[in-house]
């Protein structure tokens, strides 16, 4: 809460008068991003079991995509089953078919963001088209600033941010992409004392004195 409360941003969501923790922090650790595709060789790995949630498409909780796809991919294979029930293999390819590509765009764009955002912690910088940037780096640091600027580039950069679209579809879209780049001039730097410094960060995290 001390961290958090020291970013500007985020401060008034924590504040006293807004909430109220309901734990104590709760650590979760060696967490993996990770994608079991559902066939392989389009072939199915055990004929009958059928993988949801975290078990098919695990990713960094800082998305909040699991919860979402764990939901979503439950009701579409109840409905599967009811429509196969009794053939498995018929099952498993319809439930393949329906998400197999949400869940791998998923995965694969969050597991980028997390290599690209390493990179940035030890101060290098990843490569790629999109003005020097991978297309994740490419959300992170110069999409997400913009969304104050351009109610389009917001609909698009939010629609993708709650998976009402496919994580892919931000980098087709060449118009929204053509606007992004263009309003970089207009991307105002992170005010003063905004945003903890490093050790000032650490020190916050750190034991108590």
């Amino acid at each position: 809460m001390r961290a958090v409360q020291r970013f500007r941003v985020l401060a008034p969501f924590v504040a006293e008068e807004t909430a109220e923790p309901i734990t104590d922090v709760l650590p979760m650790g060696a967490l993996q991003n990770v994608f079991r595709a559902q066939l392989v060789d389009d072939r199915s790995r055990v004929l009958g079991l059928h993988s949801v949630g975290d078990s098919y498409c695990h990713t960094n909780p800082l998305f909040a995509w699991g919860l979402c796809l764990g939901i979503d991919y439950g009701f579409e294979l109840g409905r599967i089953v009811d429509e196969y029930p009794s053939d498995p293999e018929a099952q498993l390819l319809a439930f393949a078919r329906l998400t197999a590509v949400e869940a791998e765009q998923c995965y694969r764009a969050v597991a980028d963001e997390d290599r690209d955002r390493s990179l940035c912690w030890r101060g290098e910088q990843s490569e790629g088209a999109w003005l020097g940037r991978t297309f994740a780096d490419f959300v992170r640091q110069c999409a997400l600033p913009t969304v104050s600027l351009d109610r389009e580039v917001a609909r698009e950069v939010i629609r993708r941010a709650n998976l009402l679209d496919l994580p892919d579809s931000l980098s087709h879209n060449r118009k929204i992409v053509g606007r992004i780049t263009s309003l970089q001039a207009e991307v105002s730097p992170a005010a003063p004392g905004s945003v903890p410094s490093r050790d000032e960060l650490l020190q916050l995290l750190g034991p108590r004195a």
